[in-house]
């Protein structure tokens, strides 16, 4: 039998070549099979971008991964990716996280944001338009409320939607919210639940109800890993976020890593960190926010000191999420 060769077709547009039927596999002609491709073969022409596909939308850079051309397309806002062609393509999509919640002026702490989150997998792009929807952080708690933080806005792309994260417990409101991934509890809260295939839990509070000082929020929730939960004088760390270095660089989230838990509010002890994937840290009477276009959760508000206004500090937003799509060149 002749060795059967990969037909010379490149470029096509529109409708892609028939794909051969089962009759045609066994062929003993030396000629080369024109216009005809397994299911297998299409599925590798597509992916390698040889049916005349190009794309706009989003801030678009090339990179080499793993000895392969990508195209990325990046979007931090909502837009269109417009295709023209078709072909096969990876994308990840992070959600708004969460912020943290309100603490006190007696040493009572807020729950960190949850992180926003993630949903990552492939497409087959035909030629159109498709909506890309970017998620913003939740809103911070701010001076003297001791509220829950606001939940991060959902993103979504290719019919799939990251949840926003939850926001975290306030010394007040003192459950932490429900999301992509939840937020930390304050008090004698309860923890905010992640969503399945998207992040985790939030962490849980030392706490004690009524007016008792020196309770400490747990962390928010990661795309890894459960909030800590907040006690000895210190909130919980934020739970670790996901590495997606490999197939994005390092070149987006925080070096690669999205969707970090925000850290639960500082009241005299250590200072929690927020989760890798741009999780906000906190700080003795200070928060600090997620990072931008990470989807990492705020950090949860305290205050160890008493000060002149007689109120707590704010909390930290939650950071913007992010869409990425890749493809190869």
């Amino acid at each position: 039998m002749a060795r059967r060769r990969l037909p010379r077709v490149f470029g096509y547009r529109g409708k892609p070549p028939e794909t051969r039927t089962g009759s045609e596999l066994n062929t003993t002609s030396d000629e080369t099979l024109s216009g005809k491709f397994t299911s297998e073969e299409d599925y590798a022409l597509k992916s390698a971008n040889l049916y005349g596909f190009s794309a706009t939308g989003g801030n678009i850079t090339n990179h080499s991964i793993g000895g392969t051309a990508y195209k990325i397309h990046e979007f931090t806002a909502t837009g269109s990716f417009v295709v023209t062609g078709e072909s096969v393509v990876n994308y990840l999509i992070v959600a708004g996280g969460g912020a943290g919640g309100g603490g006190d002026d007696v040493g009572s702490s807020g729950g960190g944001g949850g992180a926003g989150g993630y949903i990552s997998g492939t497409a087959t792009v035909t030629e159109g338009t498709y909506t890309i929807t970017v998620g913003g952080g939740g809103t911070k708690v701010s001076n003297g409320s001791r509220a829950q933080g606001g939940s991060g806005s959902n993103s979504s792309a290719f019919s799939q939607t990251a949840t926003g994260g939850g926001g975290g417990g306030g010394v007040t409101d003192q459950n932490g919210l429900n999301g992509g991934s939840g937020g930390g509890a304050s008090r004698a809260g309860t923890r905010g639940t992640g969503t399945s295939g998207q992040g985790n839990n939030g962490g849980s509070s030392a706490g004690a109800v009524g007016g008792t000082a020196g309770v400490y929020g747990g962390g928010g929730g990661g795309a890894s890993g459960a909030g800590q939960r907040g006690e000895n004088q210190s909130g919980g760390g934020g739970g670790a976020g996901i590495d997606k270095s490999s197939e994005y660089t390092t070149s987006y989230g925080e070096n690669g890593y999205f969707s970090g838990g925000g850290a639960g509010g500082e009241a005299g002890g250590t200072s929690p960190s927020g989760g890798n994937g741009g999780g906000g840290n906190a700080a003795n009477n200070s928060a600090n926010n997620g990072d931008a276009n990470t989807g990492g959760g705020g950090s949860g508000a305290a205050e160890y000191n008493w000060n002149s206004s007689g109120s707590g500090p704010p909390s930290g937003n939650g950071g913007s999420g992010i869409v990425l799509i890749r493809y190869a060149v």
